[in-house]
């Protein structure tokens, strides 16, 4: 009697009845892979049963397929988790910053009205000069400040609210642009700031935003917290 073929892969020399077949996927899950391994051990060719070795590999494969989408799964719990606990500790403490007097870097001038505004900025190093480039809410640029002479550190200066022709300026938000120079004529790394009261909170998008007179301050902007009387 001739004797049966061995079978080493599925569909090859026995058929699979239907409720065993495994639809074509993109990749395999671990359920795919168990199937896939069950109907190979039933319709392996009983003069040739796969060796231990191969089964032993096959098992070593499953057991690291799930083992890695365990992991994955965990992963996921665990980075969402720990957004939403970031979420809920910045939202906290931005609401016990209500009243407090903040240092805030920002790049945010507020000029009120028939009242000159005060510049803050810190320097890197110390800087020959630096010029300080003033625009409206459209961009427009209304001033530039030229300062001979800063140190490193904290600076300040204050501009009267007028324009380039002398004209006052409608109290509202301007943005700065500050840039410096050293003696050599290599730039000074610089950023403005400003110190005011949180007079509230604004939730956008989830995210806690300060609200600081009229300007919007993310809670990772605030450098300083003070008493509101510091």
């Amino acid at each position: 009697m001739p004797m049966t073929a061995g079978v080493n892969e599925i569909n090859a020399g026995a058929s699979v009845p239907a409720s065993e077949r495994v639809p074509s996927k993109s990749t395999l899950g671990k359920n795919d892979f168990l199937r896939l391994f069950v109907t190979r051990l039933s319709n392996q060719d009983p003069m040739a049963p796969m060796q231990d070795e191969q089964f032993i590999a096959q098992m070593a494969q499953f057991t690291q397929l799930e083992e890695l989408q365990n992991m994955n799964s965990n992963l996921e719990k665990s980075l969402n988790w720990s957004l939403l606990l970031s979420q809920t500790i910045n939202n906290t403490m931005a609401t016990s910053l209500i009243g407090r007097s903040v240092r805030v870097e920002s790049n945010a001038l507020v000029l009120q009205e028939n009242k000159p505004a005060d510049i803050h900025f810190d320097l890197d190093k110390a800087a020959q000069n630096v010029t300080i480039e003033i625009a409206d809410a459209d961009g427009t640029l209304v001033r530039a400040l030229r300062i001979d002479g800063a140190s490193a550190g904290a600076n300040q200066t204050t501009w009267d609210g007028l324009d380039a022709s002398g004209n006052q300026m409608a109290p509202g938000r301007y943005t700065l642009k500050i840039s410096g120079e050293d003696a050599e004529g290599k730039p000074v790394n610089a950023r403005g700031y400003f110190n005011g009261t949180v007079d509230g909170v604004r939730y956008i998008d989830g995210q806690a935003m300060l609200t600081v007179g009229s300007v919007l301050i993310p809670l990772s902007d605030v450098l300083e917290i003070h008493t509101a009387e510091g």
